[in-house]
């Protein structure tokens, strides 16, 4: 029975070493006045959020931190969306993907992919 409590103990003691969470970039923070769907990290370390947060223009956009602060991924050149967006991801060659409820001129629904400079339809 000893050993059960020793090893119960170790879990809790564990559980408050190892489970601390914390906010990043608590000084710029991500001021998200939605819900956060999707996070993903790239190659160069950089975090981005998306979801049901909405920039100035009332557009829903991709969020970067950058290891100092948050900034909406594109800046001048962002993410003009009127739909949410679910989920995010990136790829070895640093693009990032966002899908969601975006649809194009047409209607049609895409997903967006940012190269490093430029957001643009996949495939269109």
């Amino acid at each position: 029975m000893q050993k059960l409590y020793t090893f119960i103990i170790a879990i809790i003691v564990s559980a408050n070493v190892f489970g601390q969470w914390s906010p990043i970039g608590i000084q710029n923070g991500l001021a998200a006045n939605g819900d956060i769907f999707s996070i993903c990290s790239n190659v160069s370390g950089n975090i981005y959020a998306a979801g049901q947060f909405q920039n100035s223009f009332g557009n829903p956009y991709v969020a970067v931190y950058n290891g100092n602060s948050w900034d909406e991924l594109g800046g001048l050149n962002a993410l003009a969306e009127n739909g949410q967006i679910f989920s995010i991801c990136s790829n070895q060659s640093g693009n990032i993907y966002a899908a969601g409820w975006l649809t194009n001129d047409s209607g049609n629904m895409y997903v967006a992919k940012y190269n490093g400079s430029t957001w643009s339809e996949l495939g269109g």
